[in-house]
């Protein structure tokens, strides 16, 4: 049996501090909603994946936020991950 899944959210819980190398790659998410204890996001982590609308940003996390979907260091200096999972470094 198959079963068709048209809205899939991934939520990064408040006990995961890390977000390691590949953990996502190549996945496609509808929506990524990241807790306020997530400290850091390898370069890799979303790598090539698809979030078609975007990531938020639980607005206590002291390391990173979201604009339009668009996951940005806290400071708003540097875009950290677009919604098609590239990383700018």
């Amino acid at each position: 049996m198959f079963f068709l899944i048209k809205s899939l959210t991934l939520i990064i819980s408040d006990n995961i501090k890390k977000i390691e190398e590949y953990a996502f790659h190549n996945a496609s998410y509808n929506k990524v909603f990241i807790e306020k204890n997530v400290e850091y996001i390898d370069s890799t982590a979303f790598g090539t994946c698809n979030i078609k609308d975007g990531i938020e940003v639980h607005i206590e996390n002291q390391y990173y936020k979201s604009i339009n979907g668009i996951l940005y260091t806290k400071d708003g200096k540097k875009i950290s991950i677009f919604k098609d999972g590239t990383w700018n470094f």
